[in-house]
């Protein structure tokens, strides 16, 4: 039994499947639970990391949330992370961000750590991270509804040519994953 315990959300849905990157070639559920399966391949016997989808027949934003937290709630995790990427109308907008809940001084602990080993790997400007206090945030059901410290990572523009070129492809994705991995476990202290 690992000593750490780390869930992992795909954002979006089978059918509602997010933005859609040209250059990348997918939308933002296909290429994330490819990234989310690649982390889950790097479980060992000091950290376990589970995979969750949300139910696309729960219509609500909200509802699907809570519907996968109570889930994850009945787990003792360490670490929820919510995998997202962004887009723009405009193909110059670029950055990576993650967002945690105001209050959660951990959770902007894990956003920092991982935001910064991300940026070490693909060197993408890193705009910060963002504490959501309001139900009228994108994101905030993401980071409040599960017990567990909770982050949701935007590391790059799917709209952004030359930001998504470096996540392109599977080894983009698993570049993408060891370098979460390597943000979850410098929070962890490992």
């Amino acid at each position: 039994m690992a000593k750490y315990n780390i869930a992992v959300k795909v954002g979006h849905t089978k059918t509602a499947k997010g933005a859609y990157s040209p250059t990348i070639g997918e939308s933002e559920y296909d290429y994330n639970l490819d990234v989310a399966n690649f982390l889950a391949s790097l479980s060992n016997d000091q950290v376990q990391i589970d995979v969750y989808t949300f139910d696309e027949k729960i219509s609500s934003y909200t509802k699907r949330q809570k519907a996968v937290s109570d889930v994850l709630n009945k787990k003792n995790y360490d670490l929820v992370i919510e995998l997202h990427y962004n887009a723009a109308e405009s193909n110059t907008a670029r950055g990576a961000y993650s967002l945690y809940y105001y209050k959660s001084v951990k959770g902007k602990e894990a956003a920092l750590i991982i935001g910064n080993s991300i940026f070490d790997e693909f060197r993408i400007e890193r705009d910060g991270d963002v504490g959501l206090n309001s139900d009228k945030q994108n994101g905030y059901q993401a980071v409040v509804t599960p017990k567990a410290v909770a982050i949701l990572i935007e590391p790059f523009f799917g709209s952004n040519p030359v930001e998504s070129e470096h996540f392109k492809g599977t080894s983009g994705k698993k570049r993408l994953a060891s370098a979460i991995f390597k943000g979850v476990l410098k929070y962890l202290k490992i």
